[in-house]
């Protein structure tokens, strides 16, 4: 995973942005590296976009993609067709769909149904519940009880669930495992 915050590659501590680490100054050394290990995706997160609910980091974003020859998912601010389909058109294997799932379910139905194989959904759990517009609100729903968009993922049964978390007990992995049928939705666990 590359996230993108403020022009570099970053990562938060549980979801905050006041803590963030610098990995590198440029985010596309960092593709380069995933590259030259042998990275057969790159999962970029526009952070700012998370932030601010548009995109943000498009330039860096562009920069990995025409640096490195590897398929890109890109999330983080995406809550319009017209968002969705600017990084569709760059070239973006999929996009992430996250915040969206529960503040416009009929937008994430419209976009499955036109990418059908291009759309994933990403759920930020914290603390075990929902949280969304980059980690920054969270809801009172339980991340693992499948929100609107991701019942319709499971529904369709193809499109990927990215699940993000700030708990890596093997609790909650069990917790997980067990309400989440993993044999019939593909779910990537993740580092947030």
């Amino acid at each position: 995973a590359i996230d993108i915050y403020q022009g570099k590659c970053v990562r938060l501590n549980q979801g905050e942005f006041s803590q963030s680490k610098t990995y590198f100054e440029n985010p596309v050394d960092a593709a380069k590296q995933w590259f030259d290990q042998g990275a057969q995706w790159l999962h970029l997160v526009d952070l700012d976009g998370a932030l601010q609910g548009k995109p943000v980091n498009v330039k860096a974003i562009e920069a990995i993609m025409t640096t490195v020859d590897l398929p890109v998912e890109i999330g983080g601010g995406i809550r319009t067709q017209e968002t969705a389909e600017i990084f569709l058109t760059l070239g973006a294997g999929r996009i992430v769909l996250g915040s969206i799932m529960q503040e416009d379910p009929d937008l994430v139905q419209i976009l499955f149904a036109k990418y059908p194989d291009r759309i994933a959904l990403g759920i930020d759990a914290k603390e075990g519940k929902l949280a969304i517009r980059g980690w920054q609100e969270q809801t009172d729903l339980d991340a693992l009880s499948l929100p609107t968009g991701a019942k319709l993922a499971y529904d369709l049964g193809k499109n990927p669930v990215v699940l993000f978390t700030n708990d890596w007990s093997a609790d909650y992995f069990a917790k997980t495992n067990e309400r989440v049928p993993l044999s019939s939705l593909p779910v990537q666990t993740a580092r947030e």
